[in-house]
């Protein structure tokens, strides 16, 4: 009889243990799935981006300075709406990320994939620091590229606008 409940133990445990890791499938392909989405975004932003560059330069040279004015601000806001689009979807894939990885240590009982994105070193002095890779993510990369580009569309409106009040007198 303790042979047979030891078996049907066994077979419980089994069956917790592939459920968790098909729950673990579907965080994990979610997960890809939102950090596909980061980069899907980021690209058209870019591209859009890349397009309304092409029309202020087209517009710049025919003089036409009230219409890149209004294309430099409208860029401008599309970068911050894209700053915050980044900056929210990088806090959900930071909550993805710490439930893949509290999940991994139930499946795994040791620190198999927790341990890629929250890996510690010794420095010479002996004291546990984050290794670089583990605080520098793709995501925080998308989330900084409106940031970079910001500057230059404020340059743009500038110039169109310092131009237009040249034209004018």
């Amino acid at each position: 009889m303790s042979a047979a409940m030891h078996h049907d133990d066994d077979r419980k445990r089994d069956c917790e243990l592939k459920e968790k890791i098909e729950y673990f499938k579907i965080l994990a392909d979610h997960y890809r799935m939102d950090v596909q989405a980061v980069w899907q975004r980021a690209s058209a932003f870019i591209v859009i981006n890349g397009a309304l560059l092409a029309i202020y330069g087209t517009l710049y040279a025919k003089d036409a300075h009230d219409v890149n004015i209004a294309i430099s601000i409208l860029a401008f806001v599309l970068c911050v709406l894209w700053f915050v689009n980044q900056f929210v979807t990088t806090r959900w894939l930071e909550e993805w990320r710490r439930a893949l990885c509290e999940l991994d240590t139930k499946i795994t009982f040791c620190d198999g994939f927790g341990g890629v994105f929250n890996a510690t070193e010794q420095n010479s002095d002996g004291d546990k620091i984050k290794r670089l890779h583990a605080k520098i993510r793709p995501q925080y990369t998308a989330m900084l590229m409106p940031v970079v580009i910001m500057p230059f569309w404020m340059l743009f409106i500038v110039v169109a606008f310092i131009r237009a009040c040249h034209r004018l007198f």
